[in-house]
């Protein structure tokens, strides 16, 4: 449960798109150089667990999420002899793990599984019971969270740093008309924040020119 939450919190995806998701739907981005961000997420039209055939899309995750991979092929892994792999392996097909015996770990594999390869359901109740047990259950309002939670958290928080919300709602399969809707208090300080930084002293270009 821990890979997957750091997972949502870096891609802002649906709970029921990832469920879907396999290792196969992790591909390089080429256009990045940085070797800790090299990630696109296809969430295809095939993928059941998106409401509607329009939210298909190709998602850029928050910086980050290779590591994450790293860790979750080493916990499918489980043996020893496998502590060397990497998710690159997996997605180029080159070494196949083993999960159970006789389940191969490869590039078809479900991201989120059981050791017998099947698809995981739901991380639902497993994270219920954590913030049950932290007291975490209830938000400032009353309202019981849940899984959903981490992605509203992702877009808090993207929209707090001053990313262009026309880019966000595509990131995360919306429009902007939804986001200014739920996320009205995060734009309301995001523009604050903006108009902070606008306000700040601009040096004299005569500075920058030198007087003659």
């Amino acid at each position: 449960m821990r890979f997957f939450c750091l997972f949502m919190l870096h891609t802002g995806i649906r709970p029921q798109e990832a469920y879907w998701l396999k290792f196969e739907h992790l591909k390089k981005d080429t256009s990045v150089k940085n070797a800790d961000y090299p990630y696109l997420i296809d969430i295809l039209r095939t993928n059941k667990g998106i409401k509607h055939r329009t939210h298909a899309r190709e998602v850029q995750p928050i910086e980050g999420l290779h590591g994450i991979m790293n860790g979750l092929v080493k916990l499918y892994a489980g043996h020893e002899d496998f502590s060397g792999f990497t998710e690159d392996a997996v997605l180029t097909k080159k070494v196949p793990g083993y999960l159970d015996e006789g389940v191969e770990l490869e590039s078809s594999s479900w991201l989120w599984m059981n050791l017998d390869g099947t698809r995981l359901q739901s991380f639902d109740k497993q994270f219920n019971s954590f913030l049950d047990d932290y007291n975490l259950l209830k938000d400032q309002e009353g309202k019981n969270r849940n899984i959903y939670s981490l992605r509203h958290f992702y877009a808090t928080v993207r929209i707090y740093n001053g990313v262009e919300l026309a880019f966000l709602a595509k990131n995360m399969g919306t429009t902007e008309t939804m986001l200014r809707k739920h996320y009205d208090h995060a734009v309301v300080k995001a523009n604050k924040v903006q108009r902070h930084r606008l306000s700040k002293k601009v040096v004299d270009i005569s500075e920058l020119l030198g007087s003659k």
